[in-house]
């Protein structure tokens, strides 16, 4: 389903900003693939640090909030719904970029280590809002 991530692109979070992805998108935990909307402050994320190329897992906190707009994100075979606040890092640019300023010019990094080129952003606007859950840590991050 498009709706659905397919985990394997990186993911910002920036708990003071509503950033957000759809409940269907799934996270890598310690214990397999978790739909967001079910995620427990005891689940470990795998996280990645691309300041220092760690990978590990950590603890996180979710919140939730309505969103009336979201961004269709295609990369790959992967279709990513989320905010236009929702930051991916740019691992040949070496920069986190908003949903909404996404181009085709940038890339994500999947969980093999491969760059994925953004190939389309669709801006959607909604009749009736959508839940979109936040993933704070509290450091700089991306998960898959």
């Amino acid at each position: 389903s498009t709706l659905a991530l397919i985990v394997s692109i990186l993911l910002f979070f920036q708990p003071l900003i509503h950033a957000g992805i759809l409940s269907t998108t799934s996270i890598e935990t310690s214990s397999g693939q978790i739909p967001i909307s079910k995620l427990k402050t005891t689940d470990k994320i795998c996280t990645f640090d691309p300041r220092d190329n760690i990978q590990f897992y950590h603890n996180s906190i979710r919140s939730k909030h309505l969103a009336f707009e979201i961004y269709k994100i295609e990369a790959g075979h992967t279709t990513i719904f989320c905010s236009k606040d929702q930051k991916f890092f740019d691992p040949i640019q070496k920069e986190w970029i908003k949903a909404g300023d996404l181009q085709t010019s940038h890339y994500f990094l999947n969980k093999d280590g491969d760059y994925i080129p953004c190939q389309k952003v669709t801006k959607l606007k909604l009749k009736k809002p959508l839940v979109l859950y936040d993933i704070s840590l509290p450091f700089p991050h991306t998960f898959y």
